[in-house]
């Protein structure tokens, strides 16, 4: 996704900096500014998470407001909690399963849940991190943590370079 995204930018990088930002974070761009869902987020705290100034925040949003390609991607942004961090504190399962340039293989992410299944464990959620990547990850919480002769079968899916468990 960011790869469509990033070539409006190339020749204004500190506005690469604040559009990477929002993309990560799911960070809305209204006509009055970004938002975090409905909560309006301060141009400020925005340069000051890339560590620049607010108006390479209003550069960027005008940027994109002008773009119609570019306002149709950033005003439809979504936050997403990403379980990953405190599914161990909640007795849950992680698994980050990395995976090459193999991400345009139908089926990949089903064979994987197939043996999540099979092994009778129910799934929370499903995050795929940065599909332009060479390596993409696969973040999947389960309902409790997978069995240990499970994961081997998931190493051995095709595509698949690791499996790593939290």
């Amino acid at each position: 996704m960011w790869g469509r995204v990033s070539e409006y930018f190339r020749k204004y990088p500190a506005q690469e900096k604040i559009a990477n930002l929002l993309m990560e974070y799911g960070l809305k761009v209204k006509p009055d500014g970004i938002y975090c869902g409905e909560i309006k987020i301060p141009d400020q705290a925005v340069a000051g998470a890339v560590g620049g100034d607010r108006r390479m925040v209003s550069a960027a949003v005008n940027t994109i407001l002008r773009n119609p390609k570019l306002k149709q991607i950033f005003s439809k942004l979504l936050p997403t909690a990403h379980l990953k961090d405190i599914a161990p504190d909640l007795g849950w399962g992680v698994l980050d399963v990395a995976i090459g340039s193999e991400t345009d293989r139908p089926g990949l992410l089903s064979s994987i849940a197939a043996l999540i299944a099979e092994s009778n464990v129910n799934i929370k959620q499903v995050i795929v991190e940065d599909v332009d990547a060479p390596v993409v990850h696969i973040v999947i919480i389960t309902e409790t943590p997978m069995p240990g002769d499970s994961i081997h079968k998931i190493k051995a899916v095709k595509g698949v370079k690791s499996v790593t468990i939290y």
